[in-house]
């Protein structure tokens, strides 16, 4: 584990331009972003056509919750298609270097991936939604 925390990990390659960098944190962090800043534009959706209230062409919040569900999904996919290889690849690797044999060395990090699968699923099993008397009364929302 020590091996991963090495500096030669941390640091360029010569030629590496750095200035890349930034604009690529900026775009994952505008990505991201667009996840957290959905709930600005969920009431403006469903008051597209009726401005002052919902009319019944207006999206219902239930539809647009769809929206934001798939946006989040996406973003969770493409998380995992980078960090799940990497981390795949870093546990075959490690048990490799320490004496597993390269035919067995996928049997454990099976193990890690099932586990981890198992820990999310416990945890969308856990999320429970808000009881209706946590929502704030009409006259309190406009506050």
């Amino acid at each position: 584990m020590a091996a991963f925390f090495d500096r030669s990990r941390s640091t360029a390659n010569p030629g590496f331009n750095r200035w890349l960098v930034p604009p690529a944190a900026l775009c994952i962090h505008l990505c991201i972003g667009e996840a957290y800043a959905f709930s600005v534009f969920t009431k403006p959706m469903s008051q597209a056509i009726g401005i002052t209230a919902p009319a019944s062409a207006d999206w219902s919040v239930p539809a647009i919750g769809w929206i934001f569900s798939i946006a989040t999904l996406l973003t969770a996919w493409s998380a995992a298609g980078v960090l799940g290889p990497v981390l795949f690849n870093y546990i075959r690797e490690y048990q490799i270097h320490h004496g597993v044999a390269k035919a067995d060395a996928y049997s454990v990090t099976m193990y890690v991936m099932a586990g981890l699968l198992v820990v999310g699923l416990l945890c969308n099993l856990a999320v429970r939604p808000v009881d209706e008397r946590r929502y704030l009364e009409t006259h309190h929302a406009a506050d």
